[in-house]
């Protein structure tokens, strides 16, 4: 690597077969100051899904993506789904709780029927899964999203952020494996996020969350179930419901948030309304049946 801010070496191991793994090691040394540094990026492309309300009309296709979620699994085991969009605006996420075991932007839709794609094949695209080896001290994982109008632009990265800064003179040296895989083979032990779709209305947005179960999962809607759901921008969960879905065996949650118009919100953007930002979970008493679903949608 060599560039005007930074110098380094990267070593790849790599061993091909239906999983491709990548051992990765590199030494980089700061040549000018850096107030943000990216570890082990991805990139991948959004330009529409289930969750899109502005699907033109012109195209055929139902769904137009490379990757349709982040995933991330942090050392308590537990799983945090992030579905991804193709925003009006520059959208950045940012996801705490210290170093994670893993985190990927995964196509966990592989039907083909929901894309019709026979040149692209967007349900063949591989899932990429980043596991960190070693101490890479405190810091978050962030997700950049740029608004599209097509999908010929990687749009989607995401990448882990070390929480200092870096002079010139500074050193750091990490490394992780990097695993090329199908989404539908990374088992994960609870119920995961099949779908989101998205019905707006004028004075409200209700989010329609499909889990599909664990196949070690046996009849998760004969639980005492209900719902851990926060919302970080002070819109009020106006309805949640929980319903089995007797086809996929799995659970739909229901989740409709009202727009508050006299509220504070309106004070301080005027003209714009905050982003939604939702993260919400089932649970039968205590225990999570589910993974995390976590949403950032703008009205």
């Amino acid at each position: 690597m060599e560039s005007t801010s930074l110098t380094g070496a990267y070593e790849f191991v790599i061993r091909p077969g239906i999983e491709t793994v990548m051992n990765v090691k590199a030494d980089i040394f700061i040549r000018k100051p850096i107030r943000k540094l990216g570890i082990a990026p991805l990139s991948s492309m959004f330009f529409f899904g289930k969750n899109s309300p502005n699907r033109s009309e012109s195209d055929f296709r139902l769904e137009v993506h490379d990757s349709d979620g982040l995933l991330i699994k942090d050392k308590s085991g537990e799983l945090t789904w992030h579905p991804l969009i193709n925003p009006q605006r520059l959208l950045i996420n940012s996801f705490g709780g210290g170093q994670p075991a893993g985190f990927g932007l995964m196509q966990r839709d592989t039907n083909f029927d929901h894309y019709q794609d026979l040149e692209a094949r967007y349900d063949l695209r591989p899932s990429a899964w980043v596991e960190p080896e070693g101490d890479w001290g405190p810091g978050h994982i962030e997700l950049l999203q740029i608004p599209s109008g097509n999908e010929y632009n990687d749009n989607i990265s995401s990448y882990w952020v070390p929480e200092k800064s870096f002079k010139s003179g500074d050193s750091l040296s990490f490394a992780y494996t990097l695993s090329w895989l199908s989404a539908k083979n990374k088992r994960v032990g609870i119920a995961t996020v099949e779908s989101t779709r998205i019905v707006k209305k004028q004075d409200s947005v209700t989010f329609m969350v499909d889990f599909f179960p664990d196949s070690k999962q046996n009849l998760l809607y004969k639980k005492d179930l209900t719902v851990d759901i926060r919302e970080f921008n002070g819109y009020k969960i106006a309805e949640t419901q929980i319903i089995k879905n007797t086809v996929t065996k799995g659970l739909r949650l229901l989740i409709r948030v009202r727009f508050d118009k006299e509220s504070f919100l309106q004070e301080i953007l005027p003209k714009e309304l905050p982003a939604v930002e939702l993260r919400a979970f089932i649970k039968d008493k205590t225990a999570a049946v589910t993974e995390t679903w976590s949403y950032t949608y703008l009205p």
